[in-house]
């Protein structure tokens, strides 16, 4: 396949990588990086066997890094909000560890109380 072809499709995995980032379909992006991956294989063989890229596909390339940039941003802020959530819930965990651990102490008290 052409480079320009496969920079073509290339762009058009990263944008829909981006959606699906930005819409929390992470299981689904999986399948689009192993399609970006495929890619990267052919485009790397055209590499080796010109030593180089077309000039023109340079800029293209470059396009292709940043939008790749942004969504490894976008990935990161997700990852980070996940740590947030888990964050959250080990606190809660604990909160209600702590309270029924406090309050089994009193009930036990009360009880020690009334058979003495």
């Amino acid at each position: 396949m052409k480079e320009e072809l496969l920079f073509d499709k290339f762009r058009k995995l990263l944008l829909k990588e981006r959606e699906l980032l930005k819409e929390n379909r992470l299981s689904e992006v999986d399948s689009v990086i192993k399609e970006k991956s495929l890619i990267i294989r052919e485009l790397d063989d055209i590499k080796a066997k010109r030593g180089q890229f077309k000039p023109e596909s340079l800029d293209i390339l470059n396009e292709l890094k940043r939008l790749q940039g942004e969504n490894i941003e976008i990935l990161n802020k997700e990852i980070e909000r996940v740590k947030q959530d888990l964050k959250n819930l080990r606190f809660e965990e604990d909160s209600k560890r702590e309270y029924l651990q406090s309050n089994l102490v009193e009930d036990k008290k009360r009880i020690l109380d009334q058979n003495t």
